[in-house]
């Protein structure tokens, strides 16, 4: 009976460190992005992304106790004459950051403008709140080398702010090359 009691509590001491400390699950699933691109009327649908050549798509969530944040990222790549065309749709149907992004519980001030494993990334302006600090964070990102566009959506109820973008792109939204 000791031995089952000090089980019990070794268990939940497990679980309570793993729940503290979170953990992160990392989905390539076209189906869960499709959902959540057709409800949220920022990020495109697979359809509207083109003619590409080959389409990344993640899902990136991390869960702790309090705190749950999930983003997803896609990365279309695209011939020559399909990439200027994306990107001239991207110039006209967003609308982009131009000033300095502060965070009123730090002193971060960040440029909506950052560069990242070859890809120019850009704030869309759907950042701000009303609250002083954004709960849904979008990037659009071009690398030119490589004909490829990136688009970031990240949600968290409790972001309070942000140090660094390409930091936060790595460590919150999972962003691998």
């Amino acid at each position: 009976m000791k031995h089952v009691k000090i089980s019990v509590v070794f268990s939940l001491c497990l679980f309570f460190i793993f729940e503290l400390c979170g953990c992160s699950i990392m989905k390539t699933d076209m189906d869960t992005y499709s959902k959540m691109a057709v409800e949220n009327d920022v990020m495109p649908t697979v359809n509207e992304l083109g003619k590409y050549e080959d389409l990344k798509i993640k899902n990136y969530s991390h869960n702790m106790l309090f705190f749950n944040s999930e983003a997803y990222t896609v990365i279309a790549k695209y011939d020559d004459k399909e990439f200027e065309k994306q990107k001239a749709g991207i110039e006209s149907n967003y609308k982009f950051s131009k000033d300095i992004i502060e965070f009123d519980v730090s002193d971060s001030k960040l440029k909506p403008e950052f560069t990242l494993d070859g890809f120019e990334f850009r704030v869309l302006s759907e950042a701000y709140s009303e609250y002083g600090f954004p709960k849904d964070m979008y990037f659009i990102g071009i690398n030119e080398d490589e004909r490829k566009i990136a688009y970031i959506y990240f949600h968290d109820f409790d972001l309070d702010y942000i140090d660094s973008f390409e930091e936060f792109l790595i460590e919150d939204c999972g962003w691998e090359k």
